[in-house]
């Protein structure tokens, strides 16, 4: 069994002139959210073998907070796909994984972390607002499958929001 865990990134400053969309840092309570999504992710046990983030700043320090507060030995990688893509864009740096990686950590936004959480979920009907992840909430996806690049709604076994 495998999991793949996605953390929208946590509150962040709001926009401003002169600021860049990508430069936005976290919030106070932004911070606040990063922490708690690490202690969730401590209550599910699991074992990270692999952080993926955005670069964009907010979800470059959420990582960040997560990773030091689990006291990860994961690599923490930034991936450009995953600044404001597509749900299949998240997807991509997973091809990337070892086979043997039973969990790994996606930081980034919405749009496309909602989507692909319900597309990995079978699209419910009458259930789109389930997983809709606001700032800071965090999806488990568990599925069976030798590889991550074989990551499929066939292949999910159950879908948790964790908020």
């Amino acid at each position: 069994m495998k999991q793949l865990l996605l953390l929208r990134h946590a509150e962040a400053e709001p926009a401003r002139p002169g600021l860049s969309d990508f430069d936005r840092t976290l919030t106070p309570q932004g911070h606040a959210q990063a922490q708690a999504a690490a202690r969730r992710l401590r209550q599910f046990g699991v074992h990270l073998d692999a952080l993926l983030a955005s670069p964009a700043a907010r979800a470059r320090q959420t990582a960040v907070i997560v990773a030091a507060q689990l006291h990860l030995d994961a690599v923490l990688l930034y991936e450009p796909a995953l600044y404001l893509g597509a749900a299949a864009t998240v997807l991509q740096p997973l091809q990337h994984c070892s086979a043997a990686a039973r969990a790994v950590l996606v930081v980034g936004h919405n749009p496309a972390l909602s989507e692909l959480a319900r597309e990995l979920a079978g699209n419910p009907p009458g259930d789109e607002h389930r997983f809709v992840l606001a700032t800071g909430d965090l999806c488990r996806i568990e599925f069976e499958a030798d590889s991550w690049s074989t990551l499929a709604p066939a292949a999910v076994r159950a879908v948790t929001m964790a908020r």
